[in-house]
């Protein structure tokens, strides 16, 4: 979920080049509850600052939701607050969108289920 289409163009491909496929997309928070509820994709990447329902919230619906769900929040947001806020809610982790493409891509392999049967890139 990230209200900017190029950066889930962006992070689209990285997840391709992993061997995983994007179930679903969105631009704004509240998309992300319905939209998992219709996929339930192994993670879901979340930005903080989307317009309506913000990031936060919707990570705090969408956990009491599915308490299971893997989010990681993909944010230009670099400050210790939001870092701490996005774990006490339960985020898994963080990514800067301002991170090197190697360096995204080697945090998403972190965060995905395991792709041990997956094409290796």
């Amino acid at each position: 979920m990230d209200d900017e289409r190029f950066n889930r163009l962006f992070i689209g491909g990285l997840l391709g080049q992993l061997g995983f496929d994007v179930v679903g997309e969105g631009a704004r928070g509240d998309e992300a509850v319905t939209l998992y509820r219709q996929h339930q994709p192994d993670l879901l990447l979340l930005d903080i600052n989307m317009p309506g329902e913000d990031g936060f919230e919707a990570l705090g619906r969408l956990k009491a939701a599915f308490p299971e769900a893997r989010v990681v929040m993909l944010t230009n947001v670099a400050d210790r607050q939001a870092v701490q806020e996005c774990a006490r809610r339960g985020a898994l982790g963080y990514i800067l969108k301002s991170n090197r493409p190697e360096d995204t891509r080697a945090m998403l392999k972190k965060y995905l289920p395991d792709n041990k049967d997956r094409p290796t890139p």
